[in-house]
């Protein structure tokens, strides 16, 4: 494996490979040359690693689900894509908000967001031309690296909360937004109107049923 993380790297500095970088590893990384015949796909690490799953770097957004790929999702050369544990992306964690990026430090350790050598959120359009916050490759990769600040005893969403998390107030507001549509989006399935059956309806159709059936033997 590899070792170092740039400040701040580029997701596509090498072209004809794809980067893996490893939760808890300490900044180790690894660059995988593709098949030629085939593509690489997510599943070939899967089994490799069964309790961890496989995240595209630069997909991460604000109040949207971890960008999981699935078994047969191709890994795209020139890609940067983080290797996490499963157990750190379930439910409530499972859509990034402050809390739950903060959730993949290793040891628990308390994760700085105001002050890191590269902002952690920015603003981008997304392909339906709607403003979306995208959180920062290169800051994800130093929390899950164990890159955060250790000795201060603060929770996490409450230090996270008392700090500039963006950079503007538009950015704020935004942010906000997103993690309460997040948050108050429970799940409910679709139930169909269950109608009340009665004693004297069963009653009435065994009544109906038993005279039917005396009918029937009588001919």
């Amino acid at each position: 494996m590899g070792n170092g993380l740039a400040p701040c790297f580029a997701p596509r500095s090498h072209s004809g490979t794809v980067k893996l970088v490893f939760w808890g590893s300490g900044g180790a990384s690894e660059s995988l040359l593709p098949p030629r015949d085939r593509p690489l796909l997510a599943g070939e690490l899967m089994f490799e690693f069964p309790d961890r799953v496989l995240c595209r770097a630069d997909a991460f957004y604000v109040g949207r689900p971890f960008p999981i790929l699935s078994f047969d999702d191709a890994l795209l050369p020139g890609h940067t894509y983080f290797v996490l544990p499963l157990d750190r992306l379930r439910p409530p964690s499972a859509v990034v908000t402050v809390a739950s990026l903060a959730s993949l430090s290793p040891a628990g350790l308390p994760v700085e967001f105001a002050g890191a050598q590269c902002r952690p959120f920015e603003y981008v359009r997304g392909h339906d031309g709607r403003m979306a916050i995208k959180v920062v490759p290169e800051f994800i990769a130093r929390v899950i690296t164990a890159g955060g600040q250790e000795g201060s005893d603060r929770r996490h969403e409450t230090a996270a909360a008392a700090t500039p998390l963006c950079s503007t107030p538009e950015l704020q507001k935004h942010y906000a937004q997103l993690v309460g549509l997040a948050r108050e989006r429970p799940w409910s399935p679709q139930l169909e109107t269950i109608k009340e059956v009665t004693n004297s309806t069963i009653f009435s159709k065994n009544q109906t049923n038993r005279k039917y059936f005396f009918r029937q033997k009588t001919r």
